[in-house]
């Protein structure tokens, strides 16, 4: 199962690819993790790459997807993967295709966690950083005991300036100009799928789920025709969730009556009379997700 994940900045999807790969047990590729552990090792690729970076160019895509290539051949990858930060513009999206298509692969989905701009010049622009120890808190979200002063080593919490109001929307026109268009790509190939990321962490986390499946796919199992599928809600009484809902703890979970979801409410509608537990009344709930 190879993923994408798309959304724009801010938008959580770094936070969704490390649950997707920790409950499907499939690895977190992230580019830049690929390019510094390259320079790092001193290899010929991380070689070429750094001569780019040395120079202040970017490093070419047919460059970018051999050293992203050399990366998912590896055993960890042989039963997916889940890029984050690749493809960024149409032209990568292209060299990726025709990269993988030489193998005889193709991307399955493109996960687009779809947040309105808005909100994620709230949420970036709440976000406080300590400089000293590195904690970072969120003025409305995960606030400090004290306002201003970080918990951890009493040091004085700033906003960074990439978390700036001007710096965010700048960032959002660049996503705008460059990457969304890979909706509309993505949406060619039939592989988008589009989630609300305005939803609390684990309602997104659980909407990706109903849209990759409950179980995880073995190597040479998984086949083209689960793109279109949508998993039995009947799964959902048996679908396991880690602690915090997001990870590899497949071990069945039953709710009943009174229990709590994830977000740590009582479930509006759970009467006890229905044919289906807590968790997937809520999922059948919460779960806004749109197929484009």
């Amino acid at each position: 199962m190879k993923i994408i994940m798309l959304g724009a900045p801010g938008a959580g999807k770094g936070t969704q690819a490390k649950m997707i790969a920790e409950k499907y047990g499939i690895p977190h590729v992230s580019t830049g993790d690929i390019f510094r552990a390259n320079i790092k090792n001193g290899t010929e690729l991380g070689k070429e790459a750094k001569q780019y970076m040395d120079q202040g160019l970017l490093v070419p895509d047919e460059l970018t997807v051999k050293i992203l290539l050399d990366r998912v051949a590896q055993e960890d990858c042989k039963n997916g993967y889940v890029l984050d930060g690749f493809p960024r513009t149409i032209p990568q999206a292209e060299v990726l295709d025709e990269a993988l298509g030489k193998l005889g692969e193709e991307i399955d989905y493109a996960v687009d966690v779809d947040v309105p701009d808005e909100n994620i010049v709230k949420r970036m622009s709440g976000r406080r950083a300590c400089l000293k120890c590195g904690a970072t808190y969120h003025v409305e979200h995960i606030p400090p005991k004290e306002e201003g002063i970080c918990d951890s080593c009493g040091s004085e919490l700033v906003l960074r300036d990439d978390d700036r109001p001007e710096t965010v929307q700048n960032r959002l026109k660049v996503y705008h100009d460059q990457t969304q268009p890979l909706i509309e790509y993505y949406t060619g190939k039939g592989v988008l799928r589009t989630v609300d990321g305005t939803m609390d962490m684990q309602d997104v986390f659980r909407s990706i789920v109903e849209i990759l499946g409950y179980e995880v796919p073995r190597h040479g199992d998984y086949n083209q025709d689960r793109r279109t599928d949508r998993a039995d809600p009947g799964v959902l009484q048996t679908a396991g969730y880690g602690a915090q809902g997001a990870g590899g703890d497949d071990t069945p979970r039953h709710l009943h009556k009174g229990d709590r979801h994830q977000g740590g409410q009582p479930d509006q509608e759970d009467g006890g009379d229905s044919e289906f537990p807590p968790l997937q009344r809520i999922s059948r709930q919460h779960l806004r997700v749109r197929e484009r």
